[in-house]
């Protein structure tokens, strides 16, 4: 079974993958990974590449490529990618939705982490937020121009979450219910 992860940042997807894939005895993916170490490559963080990928489409189709191998490739597996749903067409698509504030909220509090160390400088609430809007608007904009797609759609997804006010672990049962109900 292919699953795919969506979602608004902050909301929770690679958390709840790590999770899912452990109990499901699935491989995990993450893009959020691939692109930090892309990024790290070119000595930047996300918020610059996601700056250099407006006039650089070679970033995307790296990271295009290497998701529709792992769809091509692999089989049981989680992947944790904001466009995975369009390039791995036969999985299970899920959306995470969450308050912007909340979303904020996580990511600051994760900024001490190694993956978070690198990105840009934010120290409050309003300058993560700053920075997502920005990522975001670069993001759907590049999308919306190469794909035509907008990742915010709900209708691209069989299953749609908000996380903003329950655990991780209420957030993997609640897909595993889901995933068990399409069986």
């Amino acid at each position: 079974m292919k699953i795919t992860l969506a979602g608004k940042h902050g909301a929770g997807k690679s958390t709840v993958g790590k999770i899912l894939a452990e109990k499901l005895g699935y491989n995990y993916f993450y893009t959020g990974g691939h692109m930090r170490e892309m990024a790290e490559k070119r000595g930047l963080n996300l918020i610059e590449l996601s700056r250099l990928a407006n006039n650089d489409s070679s970033i995307d189709k790296k990271i295009d490529d290497w998701q529709i191998n792992i769809g091509k490739t692999q089989d049981n597996f989680i992947l944790d990618a904001h466009l995975a749903f369009h390039f791995i067409p036969d999985s299970i698509k899920i959306f995470f939705e969450v308050d912007e504030n909340e979303g904020a909220k996580r990511i600051l509090n994760e900024k001490n982490t190694l993956h978070r160390k690198k990105e840009a400088n934010f120290s409050d609430i309003n300058s993560v937020i700053s920075n997502l809007k920005e990522r975001k608007a670069s993001e759907q904009k590049r999308w919306k121009e190469m794909y035509g797609l907008n990742q915010d759609d709900h209708t691209n997804y069989d299953f749609i979450i908000n996380t903003t006010n329950i655990s991780a672990e209420e957030v993997a049962n609640k897909i595993i219910e889901f995933i068990k109900s399409k069986n």
